[in-house]
């Protein structure tokens, strides 16, 4: 065995090292070890091989390098080793844009499965086949346009961009869907032959991995999820490669704008084309997927189930609401009997306590003519009028007990004894917030604005408007109409009890709306059928109990439409039902608000009546004459009870929207209340309604009106 002697140099040591101060030795050398040194690895091979056949370094690289090329060209890589079609060696390098890249690599099988390290392999192989030299080495023509097309294929299918270019308008990767007839010959065919197409279009897909088609026992978790994947597909196929080659001279530049253009809307195009050709194969498919009936069948099942289930549970429930239906109709008959003795009782009580109240209101204003008309001397005409009016100011805003306890206070009084029983009650009202105190001291009308002081007399004639601070009934509050004169009446300083039908979800949300605003005021919500008489009594029995007063402000707008044009298809009950909700129960309403309202000397009453009144109705006659027989109401009681501070006056709406009776415009066409025949062009608000419903509450002068409100149709 060959020695190998090693020679190397040892470093100087610093300068001023010494071995007394600078080295301490920690241990001693140990024996040295003779080993045997074995020459191996690839570099020793090679100058063994070099010395066996007595080669030179240059000879042995070459013959070594045929060698690994025979090696490559000699390997079979599977689907890499694919025969050359003749007719693709005589491509042209030129027209390597028409040239099927893959098939040129010997890749037509793997395609846009390649690897880049299959690419790069499949290349090495065809070059080492195809190389100028190697040809002209084995005495074949000398022709290069193959390999450049080679070279090309290359290029394209290892740049990213350019391969997915050439990859988008690769028809040979496509599958072709196949046709119904094919998917009908044998079971199964459907999931076999529609599977591939969807794999070959997956390949455009920006979100990996792709739900695959599946097979009959899939979920229908996993049918919609694919479904909804492809229907909403978002793909990167694009259709560059395709392009017109553009100019690059720099005479044709407009030439070269122009092909520019041409080439993106030929992309727009193409790619418009293939959304539609994915939409088509994505309905066909879903039509012929057996999957898809399976479910519908299966939620068809279960949905007649739920709706036998359902009919089951209605026709017990409706049984059941009969029984308790004609159980309460007993109790009811029962309880209208012990109420109708009691309300008897009660009306005897309530008239006896009238004529109370008016003989008590009599002793106070006879009262002033014995205090002298509160004058000093002999009073003046004016000072009497005055007087007497003042009176009847002070009397409107005491309750009927507080009149009793006055015409008390006044029992044997005269003279100024009388004026400072007036004086005293005014004080009590002013310090209970009834009344506010006059311009002096000696001041103790009533007024809201006091003109003149000047006089001994009580004061002058109130004029009273005031809104803040009364109690307003809305019938039929929970949306429309109502809910906009709740919300208006609400911002001027009303308090509210408002009523609902069936809707009380609406009033609710009406109630949690304004509560939060309310402060001190109340707002209370009522459920109330206005048809039953029953339902209005016990309607004012609650405001009393949770206002302590019966209501100030009246606005009937609860009420009941239906469009049936023609006399002969009105039913008697629909004709009784119709006037029992819009008039009869406005009747009510009126006479149980009345009292109040005189002892108070001050109302208002609304009704909300209609255009129909007039005869122009898109319902019938009987609804006409319900809304006509309120406008006759408003106005016989505007000139009986005007004199006592109350004013009846009707809103007659027309086309009115985001009502129950018309929730939109849609419903108004092909009548005449379309909104074409409208002169404002425009239907109606609820707010708007809203708005001349408070504006007659403040206008204590306006009575006996019917306004219009119907944007100048007629």
């Amino acid at each position: 065995m060959a020695a190998i002697q090693l020679q190397a140099t040892l470093p100087s040591l610093p300068s001023g090292w010494s071995a007394e101060k600078d080295f301490k030795a920690v241990s001693t050398l140990s024996q040295p070890t003779s080993r045997a040194i074995e020459a191996v690895g690839p570099h020793f091979l090679a100058h063994a091989r070099r010395k066996r056949h007595k080669r030179t370094f240059s000879e042995d690289e070459r013959i070594q390098a045929a060698s690994s090329a025979k090696k490559t060209e000699d390997e079979d890589d599977g689907e890499i080793s694919e025969p050359e079609d003749p007719m693709l060696l005589q491509r042209e390098a030129k027209d390597w844009k028409t040239q099927d890249h893959y098939a040129v690599l010997g890749l037509s099988k793997k395609r846009w499965r390649a690897s880049e390290e299959e690419i790069k392999k499949a290349h090495r192989k065809k070059v080492l086949k195809h190389h100028p030299d190697k040809k002209a080495a084995s005495g074949q023509e000398e022709n290069d346009q193959f390999f450049k097309c080679i070279q090309r294929a290359t290029d394209i299918l290892l740049d990213p961009i350019k391969r997915r270019q050439f990859d988008s308008v690769d028809e040979n990767a496509d599958k072709e869907p196949p046709s119904k007839k094919e998917v009908q010959k044998k079971p199964g065919n459907f999931y076999k032959l529609y599977g591939p197409v969807f794999e070959s279009e997956g390949r455009f897909s920006k979100v990996q991995p792709v739900p695959q088609l599946g097979g009959p026992d899939a979920s229908r978790e996993q049918v919609e999820e694919f479904y909804n994947f492809w229907y909403n597909f978002d793909s990167w196929r694009s259709f560059e490669y395709l392009d017109e080659d553009v100019p690059d001279d720099n005479e044709g530049r407009d030439q070269k704008r122009h092909q520019e253009r041409k080439n993106l809307n030929a992309r727009k195009k193409r790619k418009v084309e293939d959304n539609q050709r994915l939409r088509k194969l994505l309905d066909d498919t879903m039509a012929q997927d057996e999957r898809i009936k399976k479910f519908r069948q299966e939620g068809n099942k279960e949905k007649n189930k739920k709706r036998l289930e359902k009919e089951a549970a209605e026709k017990a429930a409706k049984e059941e609401a009969q029984r308790k239906k004609e159980e309460e109709e007993r109790v009811q008959k029962e309880k209208e009997a012990s109420d109708k003795a009691a309300k008897e009782e009660s009306k005897k009580a309530k008239e006896a306590a009238k004529n109370a109240a008016k003989k008590n209101k009599r002793v106070i204003r006879n009262a002033a003519k014995d205090g002298n008309y509160f004058a000093d001397g002999e009073p003046s005409p004016q000072q009497i009028d005055q007087a007497l009016n003042d009176t009847d100011a002070l009397i409107t805003k005491l309750e009927v007990d507080e009149i009793a306890t006055m015409t008390n206070n006044l029992a044997g009084k005269k003279g100024a004894d009388v004026k400072n029983v007036f004086v005293q009650e005014n004080k009590r009202l002013v310090e209970a917030g009834k009344a506010k105190e006059g311009k002096t001291l000696n001041c103790t009308h009533l007024p809201r604005n006091c003109a003149s002081c000047n006089t001994n007399s009580i004061g002058s004639m109130v004029i009273d408007n005031e809104i803040r601070g009364r109690l307003a009934l809305i019938t039929g509050a929970s949306g429309g109409i109502g809910a906009a004169c709740a919300r208006d009446l609400f911002t001027a300083g009303a308090s509210l009890a408002l009523t609902y039908g069936t809707n009380k979800a609406a009033l609710d949300t009406l109630l949690d709306e304004l509560k939060p605003q309310a402060g001190d005021r109340k707002i209370t919500g009522h459920q109330c059928d206005v048809a039953r008489e029953e339902d209005l009594n016990r309607l004012f029995d609650e405001i009393k109990q949770a206002h302590g007063q019966h209501p100030d402000i009246l606005v009937v707008n609860a009420g009941y439409g239906k469009r049936t044009s023609n006399i002969l298809d009105i039913s008697l009950d629909e004709w009784d039902y119709t006037i029992n909700v819009n008039l009869r129960s406005s009747f009510i309403l009126t006479k149980l608000a009345i009292p109040h309202m005189q002892s108070n000397n001050w109302g208002r009453v609304i009704y909300i009546s209609s255009i129909a009144a007039g005869g122009t109705s898109i319902n019938g006659c009987h609804y006409s004459a319900s809304k006509a027989g309120l406008q006759g109401l408003s106005k016989n009681l505007a000139n009986k009870l005007g004199k006592e501070g109350i004013t009846f006056n009707d809103v007659a709406p027309a086309m009115i929207t985001d009502t129950g009776m018309i929730p939109s415009e849609e419903n108004l066409k092909g009548t005449p209340g379309d909104v074409g025949n409208i002169p404002v062009g425009r239907s109606g608000k609820p707010e708007e309604c809203a708005g001349v419903v408070t504006m007659l509450c403040r206008t204590g002068y306006m009575t006996g009106q019917s306004l219009l409100l119907s944007g100048g149709l007629k």
